[in-house]
């Protein structure tokens, strides 16, 4: 392997800098040495040593000062940071990982009396993974954790984050794919075959503790979705245990219909803590919650919570918005989807897409149609939707059914399919 390749491969490989990331100036320069040696196959090897009796002050200054909140993702631009002597391997308890080099990537200081560093090990070829190690003042270590690397268009690197909480968020990237109806308005619905580029997906959590030690989840967070798991399992008991809320009341009033007793099914889409001490928590949740009895809806949330002998509970959860909505699925198609939101008494919204299980010439074609616009309730049961010579009756049974009639359409769909048919709500 000649100098010039090994001069590129470790830019590529060490090419990283968070945004709120400095060059490691304050390293021991005078001590560090970076030796040359041709091996058996003519190729050269390269090694990294300290001069001196090595400190834990040595140790750490080759780790960039980073702050908390610290975010680490897969994309970097900036200085090559030192690799890391041999003579520090034994801080981390690495001695005997001959053939891996330590790239120092960052140091923390964690509740005014311990450091964290978060570096990488490579091979100069690859990055094989990432570790997060806690030590008290004096260097010995508390904790540590192994953050699993991920590979990423044939580059492998660790992507994590630790928010103002100490909580640290592992990431992995997947890359999504799928197939389905497409439909783009020309009375044809085309089935493809798509793909995403790599979405990042939260893997593993982790809290770090006043002790300095690491568990193995976030508590609080673990109390929310456990909550929101119960209701969507139907498993009220369990969900009503998590929480101290006063005015839920009692077991028989929270499994009422006006309660949470209608929900059937939860999907949350976002869960992020808004503040978290020792004994109290804000986590922010926006979640759709399907009920059969008193109509879905999309809500952003705000559940408080406070620690009691070691167990987090919800006592208090404030509503930041609500929108009513529904989805309805019809059989009368190979594929429909009926979209109701922003309902009220008065009106909604909706938008109808639909595609005819009678195939067009091509196998991969179908007619279809979709529709939209604002429907006005003239009863509580039979809504009407009016535009131009257009029009489209909806007659509601109960929240769970609703059957549409036709008329005069035919400008929002192919002539060969019809918006008419019953819609039901999905059995989750």
């Amino acid at each position: 392997m000649n100098k010039l390749f090994i001069f590129f491969l470790l830019i590529s490989v060490a090419l990283f800098a968070c945004k709120n990331k400095q060059v490691n100036s304050d390293a021991n320069v005078e001590n560090y040495v970076v030796e040359e040696q041709q091996n058996d196959e003519n190729e050269t090897d390269f090694f990294y040593s300290f001069k001196g009796e090595p400190t834990f002050e040595d140790f750490l200054s080759f780790f960039n000062d980073s702050e908390i909140p610290y975010s680490y993702s897969a994309q970097y631009y900036g200085e090559m940071p030192k690799i890391l002597p041999a003579e520090f391997k034994s801080f981390v308890n690495f001695e005997d990982e001959i053939d891996n080099f330590i790239l120092p990537v960052a140091k923390f200081s964690l509740y005014d009396k311990y450091v964290a560093v978060f570096f990488e090990t490579t091979d100069l070829e690859e990055i094989y993974s990432s570790f997060f190690y806690i030590f008290d003042k004096n260097g010995k270590i508390i904790d540590s954790r192994e953050i699993y690397y991920l590979s990423f268009m044939g580059e492998e690197h660790s992507v994590f984050k630790i928010d103002e909480f100490y909580n640290i968020f592992e990431i992995d990237m997947f890359f999504a794919r799928g197939e389905g109806w497409n439909y783009q308005g020309d009375g044809i619905a085309y089935y493809m075959r798509w793909h995403e580029d790599y979405v990042p997906t939260e893997m593993e959590r982790h809290k770090i503790l006043s002790s300095g030690k690491i568990s193995d989840d976030i508590p609080v967070l673990k109390t929310v979705e456990n909550f929101l798991s119960y209701l969507h399992n139907g498993e009220f008991q369990k969900a009503y245990d998590l929480q101290k809320n006063s005015s839920w009341g009692s077991l028989e009033n929270f499994l009422s219909a006006k309660a949470f007793g209608g929900i059937h099914a939860v999907f949350v889409d976002s869960l992020n803590i808004l503040n978290e001490t020792e004994n109290s928590a804000e986590i922010f949740c926006s979640a759709t919650y399907k009920d059969y009895i008193n109509g879905s809806s999309e809500i952003q949330q705000k559940f408080i919570l406070s620690k009691t002998n070691g167990k987090w509970l919800i006592v208090g959860m404030k509503v930041l918005e609500f929108r009513r909505i529904e989805y309805y699925y019809s059989e009368d198609f190979e594929f429909a989807s009926l979209e109701l939101s922003n309902i009220t008494d008065k009106d909604f919204e909706f938008t109808l897409l639909a595609i005819s299980k009678e195939p067009n010439d091509n196998y991969d074609e179908k007619h279809a149609g979709e529709i939209y616009g604002t429907a006005v309730f003239e009863t509580t049961d039979h809504a009407v939707f009016v535009e131009e010579d257009a029009r489209m009756d909806f007659y509601f049974t109960g929240i769970s059914k609703v059957k549409i009639e036709e008329k005069n359409c035919s400008e929002y769909r192919n002539e060969d399919v019809s918006f008419n048919g019953i819609f039901e709500v999905p059995k989750y």
